[in-house]
């Protein structure tokens, strides 16, 4: 403490003036009561420090269920908005260009920008710490460019649901990852005709709050070496699918979120080879924990040598192990490619479970879906899934 005459030097000179005045018993209580009042405020700064910080330590806690401290990932196919069957069905270049054309008409009426407000709900709502993604499609118009298959070119954005759903969320998300797959474009003759691009995305966002917590890391991205060809009167052209991974640091251990998008089942062969691609490489890194999430285009209800290989390569599948009693079907909530269109979509009841949640060596404690309430609008055909895996295994 200092001394008395050492005080009175340091403070302002009115205060300095009544500091003199007072006795020194009286000026030792003052400053003894001063130093109380602001050792209290002192105290209260750090509790208030102590208690923001573990808030801060404490949000990869906060989806909590009965099991302990638990961090929500969920899986969303977005629905690009047709099926292409308009296209696939074609077997002359007429009937293919008019395919085009109903495909056009069909991505317009498909309601992307009250689809991305629904999801972007979804996903408030249930506040997942990561969203895996996948057909995001991003549709752009350009110039006429012929014959059919020439290099896309087209820059216009027409629907952007990345950038939709993104604007929705606010700064509640943020991109980690996005991967470009198939990147097609067709002639739309409507008057004087135009350029109609499709392109295919899976991406990964994680929710903003948790950013810094999870320090996400080794952030990898991957095409399947086999794949499958779109074949159309006009041409053909590849179907490009992958996958994406990121590691997650939680409380001390490393946990890796994976999702993918496998071909059709239209394609079986090229499907199997993917997963069995997929499970090789994932059990050739450096083995943490794996979550794997997506659109596997294989029946999960049914047998599948698709669900099996992953079975098979040391994953379990979290939603008969929760819900044994419920089908969990995922698909299709509605139809597309109508014939004779308009209209293009018809209501659907779900039938088939090929929106998955996987895990190897770590247990899934919560599992339901989402976004497939009984009315639309639906933020796709697909309903979402949103699991819960224990962040202290």
């Amino acid at each position: 403490m200092l001394a008395h005459d050492q005080i009175t030097k340091v403070l302002p000179g009115s205060l300095r003036h009544l500091t003199e005045q007072k006795t020194s018993q009286k000026f030792t209580k003052d400053v003894q009561a001063s130093a109380g009042a602001c050792r209290r405020s002192i105290i209260f700064v750090l509790l208030l420090v102590t208690e923001l910080t573990c808030q801060s330590a404490l949000q990869v806690r906060a989806d909590e269920d009965q099991n302990g401290p638990a961090l929500k990932v969920m899986t969303q196919n977005v629905d690009a908005g047709t099926d292409f069957g308009y296209l696939a069905g074609a077997s002359t270049t007429p009937a293919f260009l008019q395919g085009v054309i109903f495909t056009y008409e069909e991505i317009n009426a498909s309601n992307f920008v009250p689809r991305a407000a629904q999801l972007a709900r979804e996903i408030a709502l249930n506040r997942p710490a990561l969203v895996e993604l996948q057909e995001v499609a991003l549709w752009r118009t350009g110039p006429l460019s012929l014959p059919p298959g020439s290099p896309p070119s087209a820059t216009v954005t027409l629907y952007d649901q990345l950038k939709l759903l993104l604007g929705d969320l606010g700064n509640e998300y943020v991109l980690v990852a996005v991967q470009t797959l198939m990147d097609v474009e067709a002639p739309v003759l409507l008057g004087a005709g135009f350029d109609l691009r499709y392109t295919d995305q899976n991406a990964v966002l994680v929710r903003a709050d948790l950013m810094r917590q999870l320090a996400l890391s080794n952030i990898r991205q991957h095409l399947f070496k086999d794949q499958s060809i779109f074949r159309t009167a006009a041409g053909n052209f590849p179907i490009l699918r992958g996958w994406i991974s990121v590691d997650a640091h939680i409380q001390g251990n490393l946990l890796r979120f994976v999702t993918t998008h496998l071909e059709t089942d239209a394609d079986p062969v090229t499907q199997l080879k993917q997963a069995n691609e997929l499970v090789q490489a994932l059990n050739s890194q450096d083995n943490p924990p794996v979550v794997l999430c997506g659109d596997f285009n294989a029946d999960a209800d049914t047998p599948n040598p698709t669900i099996a290989a992953i079975l098979k390569g040391g994953f379990t599948d979290a939603w008969p192990t929760l819900h044994p009693l419920d089908p969990g079907f995922t698909i299709p909530l509605y139809i597309e490619d109508l014939p004779s269109p308009p209209p293009y979509t018809a209501v659907s009841t779900p039938s088939h479970r090929i929106d998955l949640v996987f895990a190897r060596d770590l247990h899934v404690t919560q599992i339901n879906l989402v976004g497939n309430q009984k009315t639309p609008p639906w933020p796709s055909d697909h309903a979402g899934v949103v699991a819960s895996v224990p962040t202290d295994q």
